[in-house]
């Protein structure tokens, strides 16, 4: 960080595809350099040529223990700006919807539990996280989502529901939730 204050180089200065090293930590899993940046004040939610700000790349990729320090020093107070942890991405896709459609259920839990991410968000077919985890067949993220309130009644805007997404694709899993 001397290095930093020493010389006035940035910490968040943005490449030609207006990625932070922060965006670029969070691609490649490098917790340690992301703890540094924000400890130097990055901007979190800032997004980029994709639109993706830095806990969505963490989703996207799966590296559930960088997200959890970014929601940890939200939550701390450590963040310049407040988390924006439902800030969707160009094609319309939170956090929380890459999470179900990965099926990754660690992440989906952190989200919703440690950062209070919306179950109900759609994306812009009107799909929500719990219609694309039924999709993909993760009954223990369908599960957890309609046990953290998410609706089983939306429909995506073809009209399809958690239970005609679980039908098409054969997940019998998922009905027996249902």
């Amino acid at each position: 960080m001397l290095l930093l204050e020493g010389t006035g180089a940035k910490p968040d200065i943005v490449n030609s595809a207006l990625a932070t090293p922060l965006h670029i930590a969070c691609k490649n899993n490098r917790v340690d350099a992301a703890k540094f940046l924000i400890g130097c004040g990055v901007d979190v939610n800032q997004q980029d040529e994709h639109g993706q700000a830095s806990l969505l790349i963490c989703c996207i990729h799966g590296h559930f223990n960088l997200a959890r320090v970014i929601i940890e020093a939200s939550l701390s107070g450590l963040l310049p700006e407040p988390l924006e942890v439902d800030a969707k991405d160009q094609r319309g896709l939170s956090p929380l919807n890459c999470a179900a459609i990965k099926g990754d259920f660690e992440m989906a839990k952190l989200l919703i539990i440690n950062a209070q991410a919306s179950v109900d968000q759609h994306s812009p077919k009107g799909c929500t996280p719990l219609l694309y985890a039924a999709r993909g067949g993760y009954s223990e993220v369908v599960r957890f989502l309609i046990s953290s309130g998410a609706s089983i009644l939306k429909q995506d805007e073809a009209g399809g529901t958690v239970l005609h997404h679980a039908i098409e694709k054969g997940h019998l899993e998922v009905l027996n939730i249902l």
